[in-house]
């Protein structure tokens, strides 16, 4: 499902349902697709892109700065009282995803389209160590710590809008990370925010994150 922040302009994909150390349920997508890069308040309205209709209401983001180098592009919010649930079909008709893990270089990885399709790539690099320039509106933020996913087709593995898919391992459906953009220079590749970092110390700065686990306590 395509989702926009209410009085922005720029949709993008809300990505899957966590739980976050406790029994209320979160939607995932990006920072810049939900919190318009801190330009946000706790609780202002998610919406279905393209309508009025509210799934639920922004309740958490990591900060990103234009002055320093960042390392998470994610935000979650909490789903409305009727908003149901659901995956999108996975591959092997899995209804709900595996677990939270690193993935392996040259793994091969998939994504979930918002018109139900799959696009499947290979993790091509885990956790680069240099920055990588994103522009967001009038302003770059570096990021590092990002992995790269080429695609095993002929088209781009991500298209714009798709930011906030989230990337599964292609063996298991684990849950290996989220998309956050293409390559500008080379549209075959693409960069997702792993969501278990190898030697960048990221829990240490964030350690919420490791209470992060997918939904699946579907009725």
């Amino acid at each position: 499902m395509r989702i926009i922040r209410r009085g922005t302009t720029n949709p993008g994909t809300l990505g899957g349902f966590f739980t976050f150390g406790g029994d209320e349920i979160f939607g995932i997508s990006n920072n810049h697709v939900l919190a318009n890069l801190g330009q946000c308040k706790m609780g202002d309205k998610i919406c279905k892109s393209g309508s009025q209709i509210v799934v639920g209401s922004l309740q958490c983001w990591i900060e990103i700065n234009s002055e320093s180098t960042n390392y998470l592009d994610v935000a979650l919010f909490k789903l409305a009282p009727d908003a149901r649930p659901y995956w999108r079909r996975l591959l092997d008709d899995k209804t709900v995803p595996g677990e939270i893990r690193m993935a392996e270089e040259g793994e091969r990885v998939y994504m979930v389209t918002n018109n139900g399709s799959t696009k499947q790539g290979i993790v091509s690099q885990l956790f680069i160590d240099k920055e990588y320039l994103v522009s967001f509106g009038d302003n770059e933020y570096a990021f590092t710590g990002l992995s790269e996913v080429t695609s095993l087709s002929a088209s781009p593995f991500s298209e714009p809008g798709e930011s906030g898919s989230l990337v599964f391992s292609r063996a298991n459906n684990d849950v290996i990370g989220v998309l956050m953009g293409t390559n500008e220079n080379n549209k075959a590749r693409s960069y997702y925010v792993p969501f278990v970092h190898d030697n960048l110390g990221i829990c240490a700065v964030y350690p919420s994150i490791e209470v992060w686990n997918p939904y699946k306590n579907f009725a």
